[in-house]
């Protein structure tokens, strides 16, 4: 299974919130520490986003001049971390918190 189709069956299994209007606003969550250990290691091949440091400010901001070319990625937000899938759209078009990654993100993705 190629990690392209482990991200789309991770993301259908969370049923990550679709167009959520700011960030807080993301109710759907996956819990890291539960998933498979072959998940684990899709999540790391992930490219990683800081907002901040690429001026996105809403899951509605324009990505294409940020990351045009990935359609799964990470994205921190201030302290947290989120599961972006753009389904080819210019902006977070389904989005999932991540959550007890226990430092286990970290040594892959700045904090």
């Amino acid at each position: 299974m190629s990690y392209s189709t482990t991200y789309y069956a991770i993301f259908n299994y969370y049923q990550g919130d679709r167009k959520p209007g700011s960030f807080a606003d993301v109710k759907s969550t996956i819990f890291f520490d539960t998933i498979p250990e072959a998940d684990r290691a899709a999540f790391k091949m992930l490219d990683f986003v800081d907002a901040r440091a690429e001026g996105i400010m809403t899951p509605a901001d324009n990505l294409y001049d940020v990351w045009a070319d990935a359609q799964y990625f990470i994205l921190k937000v201030g302290s947290e971390l989120y599961f972006v899938d753009t389904q080819g759209y210019n902006y977070c078009r389904y989005v999932a918190r991540i959550v007890n990654f226990k430092g286990e993100l970290n040594l892959f993705f700045p904090m």
